[in-house]
């Protein structure tokens, strides 16, 4: 009887070693695929910023050619500026775009990112450009008498 316990105990504890073995080797496997998740989100997160950046150079390079056009067709008639948080000037120019939605009048987003919200409204009598600036945190409406949205 105790020749058989032996053997069992044996049999026992190699069993055991071959779980913790095997739970080992799952557990290598899985830290190697969370390895290469992570160094893949990251490259995502890479690809990401890239994109970011080129679509605010777009947003950039649009809202200059918007000014020069503005400059090419003489100065806006007014213009006011105002000290303003970023977040609250955004929020009040997409609803002044919001309530247009759906009317005659056309409007456009012509730069939407951290550094900066612009927004030109198309009026009877012309444009108003909205103007979020982060950066100097003010908010520039600028009327004009032409409305190109191209």
């Amino acid at each position: 009887m105790i020749v058989n316990l032996r053997y069992i105990s044996a049999g026992v504890l190699v069993v055991i070693i071959a779980l913790f073995y095997f739970m080992h080797q799952s557990n290598e496997a899985s830290a190697e695929r969370l390895k290469q998740a992570e160094i893949a989100h990251q490259q995502k997160l890479e690809q990401e910023k890239i994109v970011i950046k080129r679509e605010q150079e777009e947003a950039r390079k649009l809202a200059d050619k918007e000014r020069r056009e503005q400059a090419s067709y003489g100065s806006p008639s007014a213009s006011n500026k105002v000290v303003s948080e970023f977040n609250a000037c955004r929020s009040s120019a997409i609803s002044a775009k919001s309530q247009l939605a759906g009317t005659q009048y056309k409007t456009k987003v012509i730069m939407d990112s951290t550094d900066g919200y612009i927004v030109r409204i198309c009026t009877n009598d012309g444009s108003v450009l909205i103007t979020c600036d982060a950066s100097n945190g003010e908010m520039i409406t600028s009327k004009s008498s032409i409305c190109s949205l191209d």
